[in-house]
């Protein structure tokens, strides 16, 4: 993160980024973190490492057809509706959280997650 930048600041540029939406200066209504995950590799693994994935949840109703990443280094990113997560795979597996969260709920950690 950049000197002075917070991390609503970040995840705005990184949503306009990665998908297009909210570009710089429109509001995005956000609400959280609503949940934070640890992923860890375990110490076998040939190369260690530690990411803590802070989870946001935005309001993005109408039209995300458009949706389109500015990196080169995403591709296929696309979209879903809640109903479709059990059918994705999500990197943590945080479906069922997903599922069941609701707008006002209360920050959760949800643990370590770690998936090869």
């Amino acid at each position: 993160m950049r000197t002075g930048e917070s991390l609503i600041q970040a995840l705005r540029r990184e949503l306009w980024e990665e998908t297009g939406l909210f570009p710089e200066g429109a509001e995005v209504p956000l609400e959280g973190p609503v949940a934070l995950v640890d992923s860890i590799s375990p110490e076998s693994a040939p190369k260690r490492k530690h990411v803590v994935h802070v989870i946001f949840a935005a309001d993005v109703s109408g039209s995300l057809e458009d949706v389109a990443s500015q990196d080169d280094a995403v591709r296929g990113h696309r979209a879903f509706d809640v109903r479709e997560l059990d059918s994705i795979a999500l990197h943590p597996p945080i479906q069922r959280f997903l599922q069941r969260w609701q707008p006002g709920d209360p920050a959760v950690y949800l643990g370590k997650m770690w998936v090869p």
